[in-house]
């Protein structure tokens, strides 16, 4: 059982959680049920995503399955991530060597010579800001880990030269959003930051890094303070998911630039009681793992922005490990209902999502929904990363995460995939 590989790291974790005033047997009984809920068999359905022809991996079974579908880089990058923080590997060396490389050089053909973007065959151009925004990041992020290096300059790169020499010229391909600070704004004010925060945040945090290497980033943080509810300290009317989602995507453009988010305190107690609370329904499986990394990132914040915030740290992990029997089981409870037979878990309870930012990445049935199947998008946010950030709001991150697998799993992983 899942819960029993690490026996001696559970028994210091009761410790701990004792020295902090918690009710370490609540809290360590909520967290091993939480473990139990994972099998080798979501290990065996992502290997069996990945394609060694392509050399990355697809989004759920009815893309590999289907023509008009091929793999895409947030897919492998989430799968990656995904094996990581399993307990599977240490490191992304451990992975087959054959793999890495095919990886890099499937990364590596998708990056455009005029922009400095990453389109994909089956996608094309015409493509959502967000899509491109998030594809380009990830590749980034996959050439850092798997230490290979990009043909051609990124946009990300471009802006930067942009603002170092003030050359239009180097961003000449570029969205004119991004070319000045005028447009830049007159880009922001056709969103929706009162009833839609999330989607018009989403957009935003996608291109986080572009945003930063344009020197645009302060001006959008400004621009999101002058729009924000200051009663609530979101970008909304009233609290609940929707409007933690939104708050959860814009506090990646603060942590980005290293500046403080106001109201956080409101923010971390929204989000605490999202997680606990039954009474709005669970669209996607985003839901759960949102509302814990939101806490999660505002503790980041305080820690790396505010000179330390020692007292509001201390002051949420308590908060965090007082309801975390409860914030556990709900967590639990929540994600039951979008967990597959074979182990993987869908966007939606009864389906996956057919598109990814706006790009098809399922196949619809012929009534026009998506199957109700697991993708790799929702197991990684409802598996590893929901594991993840659950320990870090508890004040236990790094080495006292407890993985939901260990090494023993790794053959169920690697024995299915065709590397």
């Amino acid at each position: 059982m899942n819960s029993e590989l690490y026996n001696d790291k559970w028994k210091d974790l009761k410790e701990e959680i004792s020295n902090k005033g918690g009710n370490a047997d609540a809290v360590i009984e909520a967290l091993r049920e939480h473990h139990e809920m994972y099998s080798d068999s979501l290990l065996e359905w992502l290997a069996k995503l990945y394609s060694k022809g392509v050399g990355g991996f697809y989004y759920s079974n009815s893309a590999r399955d289907n023509s008009g579908f091929l793999p895409d880089v947030e897919s492998t990058l989430q799968a990656l991530n995904l094996i990581h923080y399993s307990g599977i590997i240490d490191s992304d060396d451990e992975l087959p060597k054959a793999m890495r490389r095919k990886i890099a050089m499937f990364v590596c053909s998708l990056l455009d010579i005029d922009d400095g973007y990453i389109y994909h065959p089956q996608w094309g151009k015409d493509i959502t800001d967000s899509r491109r925004g998030r594809d380009l990041q990830w590749a980034v992020d996959l050439s850092h880990r798997l230490k290979f290096k990009l043909p051609y300059s990124t946009a990300i790169e471009r802006l930067k030269q942009n603002l170092d020499e003030n050359d239009q010229s180097s961003v000449i391909a570029l969205p004119e959003y991004l070319k000045n600070k005028k447009a830049f704004i007159e880009y922001l004010e056709k969103f929706d930051w009162k009833t839609n925060s999330y989607y018009s945040g989403n957009n935003l945090a996608a291109q986080v890094r572009q945003l930063s290497a344009a020197g645009l980033l302060d001006t959008a943080i400004d621009f999101l303070e002058d729009v924000r509810n200051k009663e609530n300290g979101l970008w909304a009317e009233k609290p609940g998911y929707d409007a933690v989602n939104g708050a959860f995507k814009i506090s990646f453009l603060y942590q980005e630039a290293n500046r403080p988010f106001n109201y956080a305190d409101k923010v971390v107690m929204t989000a605490m009681d999202c997680i606990t609370s039954f009474d709005e329904p669970t669209v996607t499986v985003c839901y759960i793992y949102n509302t814990w990394y939101t806490i999660s990132n505002l503790l980041f914040n305080a820690k790396n922005a505010c000179g330390g915030g020692a007292d509001f740290i201390e002051k949420v992990n308590k908060e965090c490990l007082l309801r975390a029997p409860e914030a556990i089981r709900a967590t639990s409870k929540k994600l039951a209902t979008f967990m597959k037979k074979d182990g993987s878990i869908s966007m939606c309870p009864h389906r996956t999502a057919a598109l990814s930012q706006g790009a098809p990445v399922a196949r619809r049935l012929p009534n026009g929904e998506a199957p109700n199947e697991g993708d790799i998008n929702a197991t990684v946010l409802g598996s590893t990363s929901t594991n993840v950030k659950i320990f870090e709001c508890l004040g236990f991150g790094g080495n006292k995460i407890i993985p939901l697998y260990s090494k023993d799993s790794y053959q169920a992983f690697f024995y299915n995939l065709k590397y």
